[in-house]
Protein backbone atom coordinates (compact mmCIF):
# COMPACT_ATOMS: atom_id res chain seq x y z
CA UNK A 1 0.00 0.00 0.00
CA UNK A 2 1.44 3.42 -0.78
CA UNK A 3 1.59 6.08 2.08
CA UNK A 4 -0.92 8.01 0.53
CA UNK A 5 -3.25 5.53 0.16
CA UNK A 6 -2.44 4.43 4.07
CA UNK A 7 -3.01 7.95 4.76
CA UNK A 8 -6.73 8.02 2.64
CA UNK A 9 -7.31 4.72 4.88
CA UNK A 10 -6.30 6.64 7.98
CA UNK A 11 -8.26 9.88 7.57
CA UNK A 12 -11.87 7.73 6.15
CA UNK A 13 -11.15 5.71 9.18
CA UNK A 14 -11.00 2.34 7.35
CA UNK A 15 -8.34 0.97 9.42
CA UNK A 16 -6.19 2.22 12.61
CA UNK A 17 -3.09 3.71 11.22
CA UNK A 18 -1.06 1.51 12.97
CA UNK A 19 -2.11 -1.40 10.61
CA UNK A 20 -2.43 0.95 7.74
CA UNK A 21 0.69 2.07 8.09
CA UNK A 22 2.82 -1.45 7.90
CA UNK A 23 1.72 -1.84 4.39
CA UNK A 24 -0.11 -5.13 3.55
CA UNK A 25 -1.41 -6.90 5.93
CA UNK A 26 -0.44 -10.20 7.05
CA UNK A 27 -2.84 -13.08 6.10
CA UNK A 28 -6.06 -12.68 8.06
CA UNK A 29 -4.23 -9.57 10.21
CA UNK A 30 -7.07 -7.52 12.26
CA UNK A 31 -6.62 -4.30 14.04
CA UNK A 32 -7.31 -5.55 17.98
CA UNK A 33 -10.63 -3.53 17.85
CA UNK A 34 -12.11 -5.96 15.27
CA UNK A 35 -11.59 -8.67 17.41
CA UNK A 36 -14.91 -9.54 18.31
CA UNK A 37 -14.41 -12.49 20.45
CA UNK A 38 -10.60 -13.76 21.11
CA UNK A 39 -10.19 -16.99 19.98
CA UNK A 40 -12.78 -17.61 17.53
CA UNK A 41 -11.31 -18.81 14.47
CA UNK A 42 -13.89 -19.28 12.28
CA UNK A 43 -16.41 -16.38 13.46
CA UNK A 44 -19.16 -18.14 14.79
CA UNK A 45 -19.78 -17.00 17.55
CA UNK A 46 -18.10 -19.13 20.21
CA UNK A 47 -14.84 -20.80 21.01
CA UNK A 48 -14.73 -24.54 20.49
CA UNK A 49 -11.84 -26.78 22.07
CA UNK A 50 -10.54 -26.81 18.65
CA UNK A 51 -9.62 -23.72 18.49
CA UNK A 52 -8.26 -23.57 21.78
CA UNK A 53 -5.82 -26.08 20.45
CA UNK A 54 -4.77 -24.01 17.38
CA UNK A 55 -4.38 -21.07 19.41
CA UNK A 56 -1.79 -22.91 21.63
CA UNK A 57 -0.29 -24.44 18.42
CA UNK A 58 0.37 -20.38 17.06
CA UNK A 59 1.53 -19.49 20.82
CA UNK A 60 3.96 -22.58 20.61
CA UNK A 61 5.40 -21.30 17.05
CA UNK A 62 4.11 -24.40 15.32
CA UNK A 63 1.77 -22.08 12.86
CA UNK A 64 1.44 -18.54 11.75
CA UNK A 65 -1.47 -16.17 13.37
CA UNK A 66 -3.05 -17.38 10.03
CA UNK A 67 -4.36 -20.39 11.17
CA UNK A 68 -6.38 -18.15 13.94
CA UNK A 69 -6.31 -14.45 13.32
CA UNK A 70 -8.84 -13.74 16.25
CA UNK A 71 -6.38 -15.15 18.56
CA UNK A 72 -4.33 -12.67 17.75
CA UNK A 73 -5.74 -9.52 19.73
CA UNK A 74 -2.42 -7.34 19.77
CA UNK A 75 -1.95 -8.01 16.69
CA UNK A 76 1.86 -8.59 16.77
CA UNK A 77 1.80 -11.65 14.56
CA UNK A 78 1.88 -13.44 17.81
CA UNK A 79 -0.52 -15.60 20.54
CA UNK A 80 1.02 -14.46 24.31
CA UNK A 81 -0.11 -15.77 27.50
CA UNK A 82 -2.75 -13.34 27.89
CA UNK A 83 -4.12 -13.80 24.68
CA UNK A 84 -4.37 -17.26 25.15
CA UNK A 85 -6.46 -16.47 28.79
CA UNK A 86 -8.66 -14.46 26.81
CA UNK A 87 -9.43 -16.88 24.25
CA UNK A 88 -9.96 -19.58 27.38
CA UNK A 89 -11.82 -16.79 28.77
CA UNK A 90 -14.20 -16.52 25.72
CA UNK A 91 -14.71 -20.59 25.74
CA UNK A 92 -15.70 -20.63 29.63
CA UNK A 93 -17.97 -17.55 29.64
CA UNK A 94 -18.73 -16.80 25.87
CA UNK A 95 -18.17 -14.43 23.38
CA UNK A 96 -18.71 -10.80 24.16
CA UNK A 97 -21.69 -8.60 23.01
CA UNK A 98 -21.53 -7.54 19.07
CA UNK A 99 -18.78 -4.91 17.77
CA UNK A 100 -19.72 -2.68 15.31
CA UNK A 101 -19.03 -3.65 11.85
CA UNK A 102 -15.49 -2.71 10.78
CA UNK A 103 -15.26 -0.16 8.07
CA UNK A 104 -12.08 -2.90 6.36
CA UNK A 105 -11.27 -6.81 5.87
CA UNK A 106 -8.21 -7.74 4.58
CA UNK A 107 -8.31 -11.54 3.67
CA UNK A 108 -5.76 -13.59 1.88
CA UNK A 109 -4.61 -16.08 -1.04
CA UNK A 110 -3.30 -16.57 -3.59
CA UNK A 111 -5.12 -15.65 -6.84
CA UNK A 112 -8.14 -15.90 -5.72
CA UNK A 113 -9.65 -13.05 -7.57
CA UNK A 114 -13.10 -13.20 -5.57
CA UNK A 115 -15.25 -11.19 -8.37
CA UNK A 116 -18.57 -11.63 -6.16
CA UNK A 117 -19.70 -10.77 -2.54
CA UNK A 118 -22.71 -11.12 -0.59
CA UNK A 119 -23.05 -10.62 3.19
CA UNK A 120 -25.01 -13.41 5.31
CA UNK A 121 -26.40 -11.36 8.16
CA UNK A 122 -27.58 -14.95 9.68
CA UNK A 123 -24.52 -16.14 10.43
CA UNK A 124 -22.02 -13.01 10.40
CA UNK A 125 -20.14 -13.59 7.72
CA UNK A 126 -19.16 -12.67 4.26
CA UNK A 127 -19.42 -15.03 1.08
CA UNK A 128 -16.81 -14.66 -1.64
CA UNK A 129 -16.58 -16.52 -5.02
CA UNK A 130 -13.62 -16.90 -7.12
CA UNK A 131 -12.33 -16.45 -11.14
CA UNK A 132 -9.78 -18.89 -10.87
CA UNK A 133 -10.43 -21.40 -8.41
CA UNK A 134 -14.82 -21.78 -8.50
CA UNK A 135 -14.74 -22.68 -4.60
CA UNK A 136 -16.90 -20.25 -2.11
CA UNK A 137 -15.11 -18.80 0.78
CA UNK A 138 -17.11 -17.15 4.05
CA UNK A 139 -14.56 -14.61 5.38
CA UNK A 140 -15.27 -13.32 8.92
CA UNK A 141 -14.39 -9.48 10.32
CA UNK A 142 -11.52 -10.90 10.83
CA UNK A 143 -10.30 -11.72 7.76
CA UNK A 144 -10.57 -15.48 8.38
CA UNK A 145 -10.96 -17.56 5.27
CA UNK A 146 -13.29 -20.96 5.63
CA UNK A 147 -13.89 -22.77 2.14
CA UNK A 148 -18.42 -22.97 2.01
CA UNK A 149 -18.15 -24.69 -0.96
CA UNK A 150 -15.44 -27.13 -1.61
CA UNK A 151 -16.39 -28.65 -4.39
CA UNK A 152 -19.33 -25.97 -6.12
CA UNK A 153 -19.44 -27.88 -9.48
CA UNK A 154 -18.01 -25.36 -11.47
CA UNK A 155 -14.69 -23.93 -12.10
CA UNK A 156 -15.50 -19.95 -12.23
CA UNK A 157 -17.94 -18.24 -9.94
CA UNK A 158 -18.29 -14.91 -10.67
CA UNK A 159 -22.00 -13.50 -9.89
CA UNK A 160 -23.07 -14.54 -6.17
CA UNK A 161 -26.95 -14.29 -4.86
CA UNK A 162 -28.62 -15.25 -1.05
CA UNK A 163 -32.18 -16.47 -1.95
CA UNK A 164 -32.80 -15.82 1.86
CA UNK A 165 -36.37 -17.03 1.83
CA UNK A 166 -35.01 -20.15 0.89
CA UNK A 167 -31.57 -20.17 2.21
CA UNK A 168 -29.80 -21.01 -0.60
CA UNK A 169 -26.99 -19.46 -1.88
CA UNK A 170 -26.68 -19.17 -6.10
CA UNK A 171 -23.68 -18.64 -8.26
CA UNK A 172 -22.86 -17.36 -11.58
CA UNK A 173 -19.92 -18.46 -13.73
CA UNK A 174 -19.03 -21.51 -16.04
CA UNK A 175 -18.52 -24.98 -16.34
CA UNK A 176 -15.03 -25.83 -17.46
CA UNK A 177 -14.50 -23.91 -20.24
CA UNK A 178 -14.97 -19.92 -19.41
CA UNK A 179 -17.46 -19.88 -22.17
CA UNK A 180 -20.11 -22.69 -20.85
CA UNK A 181 -22.41 -20.03 -18.81
CA UNK A 182 -23.74 -21.76 -15.68
CA UNK A 183 -25.65 -21.91 -12.52
CA UNK A 184 -24.44 -23.22 -8.89
CA UNK A 185 -27.57 -23.57 -6.65
CA UNK A 186 -26.18 -24.79 -2.66
CA UNK A 187 -27.69 -24.86 0.77
CA UNK A 188 -26.05 -21.70 1.94
CA UNK A 189 -25.62 -23.52 5.36
CA UNK A 190 -23.85 -26.62 4.85
CA UNK A 191 -23.04 -25.97 1.12
CA UNK A 192 -24.11 -28.84 -0.31
CA UNK A 193 -24.80 -28.52 -4.26
CA UNK A 194 -29.06 -28.31 -4.48
CA UNK A 195 -28.41 -28.17 -8.57
CA UNK A 196 -25.48 -27.38 -11.35
CA UNK A 197 -27.07 -25.71 -14.17
CA UNK A 198 -25.86 -25.87 -17.57
CA UNK A 199 -26.79 -22.48 -19.08
CA UNK A 200 -25.22 -23.51 -22.83
CA UNK A 201 -28.05 -26.26 -23.23
CA UNK A 202 -30.17 -23.29 -23.85
CA UNK A 203 -27.77 -20.98 -24.85
CA UNK A 204 -27.26 -19.06 -28.27
CA UNK A 205 -24.46 -20.08 -30.50
CA UNK A 206 -21.35 -18.40 -29.59
CA UNK A 207 -19.01 -16.41 -26.40
CA UNK A 208 -20.78 -16.74 -23.04
CA UNK A 209 -20.17 -15.28 -19.78
CA UNK A 210 -22.60 -15.95 -16.67
CA UNK A 211 -21.69 -13.30 -14.50
CA UNK A 212 -24.33 -12.45 -12.33
CA UNK A 213 -27.64 -13.76 -10.61
CA UNK A 214 -30.73 -12.89 -8.66
CA UNK A 215 -33.73 -14.49 -7.88
CA UNK A 216 -37.09 -13.73 -7.31
CA UNK A 217 -40.40 -14.34 -4.56
CA UNK A 218 -40.91 -17.37 -5.99
CA UNK A 219 -37.71 -18.47 -6.29
CA UNK A 220 -36.93 -17.99 -9.94
CA UNK A 221 -33.30 -17.05 -10.43
CA UNK A 222 -32.14 -14.72 -13.35
CA UNK A 223 -28.65 -14.80 -14.54
CA UNK A 224 -26.97 -12.07 -16.99
CA UNK A 225 -24.65 -13.20 -19.99
CA UNK A 226 -21.65 -10.52 -20.54
CA UNK A 227 -20.82 -11.95 -23.79
CA UNK A 228 -24.15 -13.15 -25.49
CA UNK A 229 -27.19 -10.68 -25.50
CA UNK A 230 -29.12 -12.89 -22.88
CA UNK A 231 -31.14 -12.91 -19.64
CA UNK A 232 -31.69 -16.79 -18.48
CA UNK A 233 -34.46 -17.95 -16.17
CA UNK A 234 -34.08 -20.86 -13.94
CA UNK A 235 -36.52 -22.18 -12.02
CA UNK A 236 -36.51 -23.73 -9.13
CA UNK A 237 -36.05 -27.34 -9.94
CA UNK A 238 -33.45 -26.33 -12.53
CA UNK A 239 -34.97 -26.12 -15.40
CA UNK A 240 -33.50 -23.35 -17.32
CA UNK A 241 -35.11 -20.74 -20.69
CA UNK A 242 -33.72 -17.80 -22.09
CA UNK A 243 -35.66 -14.72 -20.71
CA UNK A 244 -34.74 -12.30 -22.70
CA UNK A 245 -32.18 -12.02 -25.78
CA UNK A 246 -32.88 -8.21 -26.30
CA UNK A 247 -29.74 -6.68 -28.31
CA UNK A 248 -29.81 -3.97 -25.41
CA UNK A 249 -28.85 -6.58 -23.16
CA UNK A 250 -25.09 -6.75 -24.83
CA UNK A 251 -22.52 -6.76 -22.24
CA UNK A 252 -24.99 -7.02 -19.54
CA UNK A 253 -23.21 -7.50 -15.92
CA UNK A 254 -24.85 -6.38 -12.11
CA UNK A 255 -28.50 -7.63 -11.67
CA UNK A 256 -31.15 -6.96 -9.05
CA UNK A 257 -34.44 -7.24 -8.46
CA UNK A 258 -36.81 -4.28 -7.65
CA UNK A 259 -40.55 -4.78 -6.14
CA UNK A 260 -40.54 -8.39 -7.61
CA UNK A 261 -41.71 -6.30 -10.93
CA UNK A 262 -38.25 -5.14 -12.19
CA UNK A 263 -34.57 -6.55 -13.04
CA UNK A 264 -32.48 -3.91 -12.95
CA UNK A 265 -29.56 -4.45 -15.11
CA UNK A 266 -26.06 -2.90 -15.19
CA UNK A 267 -24.34 -2.79 -18.76
CA UNK A 268 -20.17 -2.50 -19.28
CA UNK A 269 -20.93 -0.62 -22.59
CA UNK A 270 -24.05 1.44 -22.16
CA UNK A 271 -26.60 2.15 -21.62
CA UNK A 272 -25.67 2.33 -18.27
CA UNK A 273 -28.56 0.74 -16.85
CA UNK A 274 -31.67 -0.94 -17.86
CA UNK A 275 -35.20 -1.55 -16.54
CA UNK A 276 -36.27 -4.89 -17.35
CA UNK A 277 -40.14 -6.44 -16.33
CA UNK A 278 -40.81 -9.69 -15.36
CA UNK A 279 -44.22 -9.41 -17.77
CA UNK A 280 -44.11 -12.43 -20.53
CA UNK A 281 -42.82 -11.10 -22.52
CA UNK A 282 -40.47 -9.06 -20.73
CA UNK A 283 -40.11 -5.34 -22.00
CA UNK A 284 -36.27 -3.83 -21.78
CA UNK A 285 -35.91 -0.21 -21.83
CA UNK A 286 -33.06 2.17 -20.56
CA UNK A 287 -33.12 4.06 -16.71
CA UNK A 288 -32.68 7.80 -17.43
CA UNK A 289 -29.62 8.35 -15.61
CA UNK A 290 -25.97 10.24 -15.82
CA UNK A 291 -23.42 7.80 -14.93
CA UNK A 292 -19.70 8.25 -16.03
CA UNK A 293 -18.85 4.96 -17.85
CA UNK A 294 -20.30 1.71 -17.45
CA UNK A 295 -21.81 -0.40 -14.36
CA UNK A 296 -20.33 -3.56 -12.97
CA UNK A 297 -22.29 -5.18 -10.29
CA UNK A 298 -24.93 -3.11 -8.31
CA UNK A 299 -26.87 -3.64 -4.62
CA UNK A 300 -30.17 -2.08 -3.56
CA UNK A 301 -29.91 -0.82 0.05
CA UNK A 302 -32.98 -1.09 2.43
CA UNK A 303 -34.38 2.29 1.42
CA UNK A 304 -34.56 1.72 -2.00
CA UNK A 305 -31.09 3.28 -3.29
CA UNK A 306 -29.09 1.28 -5.50
CA UNK A 307 -25.14 1.17 -5.61
CA UNK A 308 -23.38 1.01 -8.91
CA UNK A 309 -19.92 -0.03 -8.73
CA UNK A 310 -18.14 0.97 -11.47
CA UNK A 311 -14.35 1.54 -13.44
CA UNK A 312 -14.94 4.66 -15.27
CA UNK A 313 -11.79 6.06 -16.33
CA UNK A 314 -9.53 3.18 -15.28
CA UNK A 315 -10.88 4.12 -11.52
CA UNK A 316 -13.06 2.44 -9.48
CA UNK A 317 -16.13 4.97 -8.60
CA UNK A 318 -19.08 4.23 -6.66
CA UNK A 319 -22.31 5.62 -7.39
CA UNK A 320 -25.40 5.63 -4.88
CA UNK A 321 -28.25 6.12 -7.20
CA UNK A 322 -32.11 7.07 -6.14
CA UNK A 323 -35.42 6.79 -8.40
CA UNK A 324 -38.73 8.17 -7.36
CA UNK A 325 -40.42 6.78 -10.33
CA UNK A 326 -39.77 2.95 -10.46
CA UNK A 327 -36.61 3.35 -11.68
CA UNK A 328 -37.55 4.74 -14.92
CA UNK A 329 -34.53 7.43 -14.18
CA UNK A 330 -32.80 7.83 -11.57
CA UNK A 331 -30.25 10.76 -9.86
CA UNK A 332 -26.70 10.61 -8.43
CA UNK A 333 -27.02 10.92 -4.47
CA UNK A 334 -23.63 9.74 -3.13
CA UNK A 335 -20.20 9.31 -5.11
CA UNK A 336 -16.94 7.33 -3.79
CA UNK A 337 -13.99 6.93 -5.32
CA UNK A 338 -11.96 4.39 -4.40
CA UNK A 339 -9.00 4.98 -6.59
CA UNK A 340 -7.03 6.72 -3.41
CA UNK A 341 -7.06 3.74 -1.13
CA UNK A 342 -4.68 1.91 -3.50
CA UNK A 343 -6.72 -1.37 -3.33
CA UNK A 344 -7.17 -1.61 -7.68
CA UNK A 345 -10.48 -1.79 -9.11
CA UNK A 346 -13.80 -2.80 -7.73
CA UNK A 347 -16.21 -5.51 -9.16
CA UNK A 348 -19.50 -5.47 -6.96
CA UNK A 349 -20.96 -4.83 -3.85
CA UNK A 350 -23.01 -6.24 -0.75
CA UNK A 351 -25.21 -4.77 1.93
CA UNK A 352 -24.53 -5.32 5.33
CA UNK A 353 -27.61 -3.82 7.56
CA UNK A 354 -30.17 -1.75 5.95
CA UNK A 355 -27.99 0.89 5.20
CA UNK A 356 -23.95 -0.21 4.89
CA UNK A 357 -22.70 -0.96 1.16
CA UNK A 358 -19.71 -2.72 1.23
CA UNK A 359 -17.11 -3.41 -2.03
CA UNK A 360 -15.01 -6.32 -2.99
CA UNK A 361 -11.70 -5.03 -4.81
CA UNK A 362 -11.09 -8.38 -6.93
CA UNK A 363 -8.35 -7.64 -8.76
CA UNK A 364 -9.28 -9.49 -11.44
CA UNK A 365 -6.29 -11.17 -13.95
CA UNK A 366 -3.70 -10.07 -11.93
CA UNK A 367 -2.13 -13.96 -10.58
CA UNK A 368 0.31 -12.70 -8.04
CA UNK A 369 -2.13 -10.76 -5.79
CA UNK A 370 -2.00 -12.16 -2.53
CA UNK A 371 -4.70 -9.57 -0.60
CA UNK A 372 -7.70 -8.47 -0.74
CA UNK A 373 -9.95 -5.73 0.47
CA UNK A 374 -13.58 -5.88 1.22
CA UNK A 375 -14.18 -1.94 2.37
CA UNK A 376 -17.57 0.21 3.77
CA UNK A 377 -18.31 2.68 1.46
CA UNK A 378 -17.93 6.18 2.27
CA UNK A 379 -19.98 7.99 0.20
CA UNK A 380 -20.02 11.98 -0.46
CA UNK A 381 -22.77 14.47 -2.45
CA UNK A 382 -22.51 14.69 -5.91
CA UNK A 383 -20.06 17.58 -7.63
CA UNK A 384 -22.48 19.94 -8.48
Amino acid sequence: MVPSAAAHIARLMLAPMSCAAVGVLAAGAVCAATVRCPGDCDGDGAVSIAELVQAVTIATGAATVARCAAADTDPDGQVSVNELVRAVNSALSGCPGEMPAPDLVVFEQLNLQPEGVEYDAARGRFLVGSRTQGIIHAVNDEGGLTEVVSDPGLSATLGLHIDRARDRLLAAGALGEASNPALGIYALGSGETIHVIDLATVAAPGAHLANDVVSDADGNAYVTDTLTPAIYRVTPEGAATIFSDDMALARANGIEIYDNRYLIVATLSGPDLLRVSLDDPPVVTPIAVDLPGGGDGIVFAANGDLAVVGSAGGTGVVHRLRSDDDWASAQVVGVWNTAPLGFGIPTTAAMRGADDVYVIFANLFDVTRVSYQIARAQFSPPAD
